[in-house]
């Protein structure tokens, strides 16, 4: 399975998951404690509004985020990289260092793993772990610390929640917390109920609070609770003495009790004696005390024992209650405040009480707000944890005790880790850099990456069947893979109820949940439903029994053994008053049923769909009662009846021997026909002797027309004879039985076709045939014979193809055939005698008369003679020829030209050729015998070179790096980090068809090219030590090109990394 990143980069701008929880209060003057819980909504908003501030600290998605926590008289801050840090006032261990010494600067808690939530009470603090562990420390007088003693604790202690904890909130002397399955426990002083559980029991551990809500924040004042319920709604319990629970009195709230809204509720906020709530509306409502102006109504009017609204306009996305006075956050990011301000605590730059909301100067970039006792903190973008009002005991963390009424900047600034694989997650490759601004964008506020080498590794990512621990929890490949569901049956489907989460598939386990019976193996989802025996069973687990299967029953009512075909039920066995049968189309009759047989009655009795079909009693001879050809009948099934038809009914009185028209008489009228008397037999009879009867007697025909009914030849239509009749009685005699004739005048048995002659018969001198070209030559025409080399001349026999046949010969045929060899147009008879070793003339002869030549030898078969090699005679020797320009008998290629060979792989490229060619049996400098090259600039191409890898044709077949020889090479260092002073190996090597190359060297610093390849090698292996020297410190990246000679990059090594450490 492929690792996955769990989610994208995204502009987080700091706020992002912002969860701020605060308490304060000052026991001597009754100031009380609170606790606030940015709402969703205000995230949402105040990212839009502050995009252009928070650039600089964009982070991946994550579990940790920066908040803040105002206690009585000391400050919580939590970071991105997931660490608290405290100062102020430590009398009580609140500060979590080990001591109990006050710091007016902050310092780090130790002991804790990577946080994500914090809560400032009285004298405790609380620490919500991204595991969901909740940790505490301080003051513990009543259990507040909620680790089953009274003991105080300078440093973190953890505290159990069932399931782990989403939410913490700290009071006076209690605390709060949200389970991860929306319940609610708390624990510590319980005095007027603020636990919740109905009993003022104080409590060590926590104890779940009966709600019928599902809660996703809560918020604790002094001695009073608050809840938020994932719909909307506001939950409060505790003292409520002033009207601080919200539900129209003044009496104790031992139990959860929910606050009557307008609208559901995005935020809470519980201050030392009066309650907030944001509205979905983005408006502030407030109950409780207002003897300093803390509701923000415009007075300092008695106790509000019922939500009113304050007087801070909309849209507001944030609040915070302290012990008492209130702040706010608007949309735009403005912060606001109202109510006590004896120690400067509201930030306006006075000590002026306020009643309605002013702003806290100087603040208009506001992400988050904690009120405390007599202190306030606000978290900015870059530079991001600020603070105002009192600074006796360094609550401030400003480096003095120094009150200040407006804000002033804690000396707690941003830390940043470098994010070497870029996942949002960084890690101490480098040394951290702290500041209010990232140094680079490859920075981020956390050093949680268990493995800064491998982007998928982070603690955000989804853990995966890798063998890694991709989530950095330190455990490997935990809640990945599949489920596998048990196969108890071996059926290959597993219970849905009984599944473990594996990479790899445990033994009698299977990916499919679908089987309703593992305990049968032939109950299953693909199983076959069939009719059990043993009882209902539901086969193929689809939730129905016997659905689909046994047999189609049908109800027999008239008992005639065959059911209705209307009325049938599907089941396993016969129900009462059924049969298998089915096909009955009358079931209330048992005579009509499938086989009955059909009778004459007006009834389907077989069920056939048909009635009286097949004409039953039917198809019986019966006398009709008529005469003649109408008495015949057959009896026929009409309407359910027996009826005898008529065969036959009255027709006109034809010849035949019978009554046809039922009159009672025979042949009595019409019908009757003439007939000729045929003496000749030749189908026509004479007209002048003729009879009247039905049919034709003897001798009689029923065509007359004969003129002579004695001759068998002569009758209409007759073939006409060459008998000198006129057989056809047209008119003419012998019409068209003559035959044309040919003059044969000499007597060759051809005729002329020009003079001919009609008669029955060759009249005396006359042929039939009629080719004859020349009557007067009986030796014409004749057969002619072949003239093949146009001498006119043709050689007897040698004719091809089929002879030609006239009286003229055709072109290329001769009259004569006395050419003794007519392949050769100067061989004939009559022709002059030359040197050639032919009989010329046909005098059976050679070369009688003529003087002979010299020939030179050609041993290769070129066509050109060696001039040193000769002989005399009229025809050429066999192996000699009259040309004598051969320079090298024994190559037939030689002489000849040669062509441009301008890259010296001894290959010419045919066309590339300079001025004159050169011709001859060797080629000079510069040239080649072929033509075969198919780029004559480079010398790595040529027809036969080795195929190699490098984007060319190297062998001129059309084709580039086809089953190419790649040059393989590779680069490695023997480590992938060197610590200062120290040194490592770097190598590379390559092999191949590597021709004359170089090795050049390419790379960055810190993502930066360093190297572009000016540097290089002639050496194509090579290793050799890098040093990290002060002034070095970085990440490295090399990698090697292999070039040729002719710039062809044959090869580029895998990139390797090296870290230079810093001192």
């Amino acid at each position: 399975m492929q690792r996955q990143q769990s989610g994208g980069w995204m502009l987080w701008a700091v706020l992002s998951c912002l969860w701020v929880t605060a308490c304060g209060g000052d026991l001597s003057e009754g100031a009380v404690p609170e606790s606030e819980v940015l709402s969703q909504e205000r995230q949402g908003l105040q990212a839009q509004a502050a995009d252009e501030h928070f650039v600089a600290t964009a982070a991946a998605p994550s579990p940790l985020t920066k908040a803040i926590a105002a206690g009585n008289s000391h400050s919580l801050a939590l970071r991105l990289d997931g660490s608290v840090w405290t100062w102020g006032l430590n009398n009580s261990g609140q500060l979590g260092h080990g001591t109990q010494t006050n710091s007016s600067t902050p310092l780090r808690v130790a002991g804790l793993p990577a946080i994500k939530a914090i809560a400032a009470g009285n004298s405790h603090s609380l620490a919500l772990g991204v595991d969901g562990r909740v940790w505490a420390w301080g003051m513990n007088s009543f259990g507040q610390l909620g680790d089953g003693t009274t003991t105080l604790r300078l440093a973190p202690v953890a505290v159990t929640i069932p399931g782990g904890a989403v939410a913490i909130a700290a009071g006076l002397s209690h605390s709060l917390a949200v389970a991860a399955d929306g319940s609610v426990y708390a624990w510590g002083y319980n005095v007027s109920g603020q636990l919740g559980d109905g009993t003022t029991t104080n409590r060590s551990t926590p104890v779940r609070i009966n709600l019928p809500v599902s809660i996703r924040a809560v918020s604790a004042g002094q001695y009073h609770s608050m809840a938020l319920g994932t719909n909307g709604s506001v939950w409060t319990w505790g003292r409520n003495s002033a009207g601080q629970i919200g539900n129209g009195n003044i009496s104790t709230q031992m139990t959860p009790y929910q606050v009557s809204l307008a609208q559901g509720a995005t935020a809470i906020a519980a201050g030392g004696t009066h309650s907030l709530a944001l509205l979905s509306n983005q408006t502030v409502v407030g109950w409780g005390n207002n003897n300093f102006g803390q509701l923000g109504i415009g007075t300092t009017a008695t106790p509000q024992t019922v939500p009113v609204q304050s007087g801070l306009a909309a849209p507001v996305t944030a609040i915070s209650a302290g012990a008492d006075f209130s702040l706010a956050i608007n949309a735009f990011g403005a912060a606001w405040s109202w109510g006590r301000n004896t120690a400067g605590q509201l930030g306006d730059g006075t000590i002026t009480q306020r009643t309605s909301p002013v702003p806290v100067q100087g603040l208009t970039d506001a992400v988050a707000v904690s009120a405390g006792g007599f202190h306030a903190l606000a978290l900015r973008s870059d530079c991001p944890f600020w603070g105002w009002g009192a600074n006796d005991k360094g609550q401030l963390g400003d480096g003095t005790l120094t009150g200040r009424w407006t804000l002033t900047q804690t000396q707690l600034v941003n830390i940043y880790f470098f994010d070497n694989d870029t996942d949002g997650y960084g890690a101490e490759l480098l040394s951290p850099v702290e500041g209010c601004q990232a140094p680079g964008l490859d920075y981020v506020e956390n050093s949680l990456d268990c493995d800064d080498f491998d982007f998928f590794v982070n603690p955000e990512a989804s853990e995966v069947c890798d063998g890694l621990d991709n989530d950095c929890d330190l455990v490997t490949d935990e809640d990945a893979g599949d489920f596998y569901h048990l196969d108890g049956d071996a059926d290959g489907y597993g219970n849905p109820a009984d599944s473990v989460q594996a990479c790899v598939q445990p033994p009698g386990r299977v990916l499919d949940a679908t089987d309703c019976n593992d305990a049968n193996g032939l109950v299953n989802p693909g199983a076959t439903e069939v009719c059990n025996t043993s009882g209902a069973v539901d086969d193929d687990c689809d939730g129905a029994i016997d659905e689909g299967v046994g047999s189609l029953w049908y109800r027999d009512a008239d008992g005639d053994g065959y059911g209705s075909t209307t009325v049938s039920v599907q089941a396993c066995s016969a129900p009462a008053g059924y049969i298998a049968t089915g096909g009955d189309c009358n079931d209330n009759n048992p005579n009509v049923k499938p086989g009955a047989t059909e009778t004459c009655n007006g009834v389907d009795d077989n069920c056939s769909g048909a009635v009286d079909e097949g004409n039953p009693g039917g198809a019986v001879s019966c006398s009709t009662g008529g005469v003649g050809v109408c008495a015949a009948g057959v009896t026929y099934c009409t309407s359910g009846a027996i009826q005898c038809v008529p065969t036959r009914g009255p027709s006109a009185e034809v010849c035949d021997g019978q009554d046809n028209d039922c009159d009672g008489q025979t042949d009595e009228t019409g019908g009757q026909s003439t007939f000729y008397r045929d003496a000749d037999g030749d189908g026509y009879g004479n007209a002048a002797v003729s009879v009247q009867a039905c049919s034709a007697p003897a001798g009689y025909v029923a065509t007359a027309g004969d003129w002579n009914d004695a001759n068998p030849t002569l009758y209409p239509g007759a073939p006409e004879l060459c008998d000198g009749l006129d057989n056809n009685n047209n008119g003419s005699i012998d019409e068209g039985m003559t035959t044309a004739w040919y003059r044969d005048a000499d007597g060759d048995g051809k005729g002329n076709p020009s003079v001919t002659a009609q008669a029955c018969s060759a009249p005396t001198g006359y042929v039939a045939n009629s080719s004859d070209c020349n009557d007067s030559d009986a030796t014409l025409p004749r057969y002619f014979a072949t003239d093949q080399d146009g001498d006119g001349y043709g050689k007897s026999g040698a004719v091809f193809g089929p002879a030609p046949y006239g009286c003229s010969a055709p072109v290329g045929y001769s009259n004569n055939s006395l050419d003794c060899d007519d392949t050769r147009s100067s061989v004939r008879p009559g022709a002059p005698e030359l040197c050639d070793g032919l009989d010329n003339n046909c005098n059976g002869s050679i070369d009688e008369g003529v003087t002979p030549q010299t020939w030179y030898r050609d041993a290769d078969g070129d066509g050109k003679g060696n001039p040193s090699v000769t002989a005399y005679a009229c025809p050429a020797p066999s192996g000699y020829v009259a040309d004598s320009s051969d320079c090298n008998d024994n190559d037939a290629t030689l002489p000849r030209y040669f062509t441009q060979d301008s890259d010296g792989d001894g290959y010419g490229t045919s066309g590339a050729v300079f001025g004159p060619a050169p011709y001859g049996c060797s080629p000079p400098a510069g040239y080649s015998y072929n033509r075969l090259d198919c780029d004559d600039r480079n010398r790595y191409v040529y027809s036969g070179a080795l195929e190699v890898c490098d984007g060319k044709d190297n062998n001129c077949n059309g084709s580039v790096d086809e089953s190419c020889t790649a040059v393989t090479c590779s680069a490695w260092v023997s480590t992938t980090s060197v610590p200062s002073g120290g040194t490592g190996t770097f190598g590379f090597s390559a092999s191949g068809p590597l021709g004359s190359s170089r090795a050049y060297v390419y790379g960055s610093k810190n993502w930066v090219q360093d190297e572009n390849g000016s540097l290089s090698y002639d050496q194509t292996t090579l290793s050799y030590l890098v040093g990290n020297y002060p002034g070095l410190e970085g990440y490295y990246q090399r990698y090697i090109v292999i070039r040729r000679d002719d710039g062809a990059n044959l090869c580029t090594t895998n990139t390797v990394g090296v870290w230079f450490l810093a001192p």
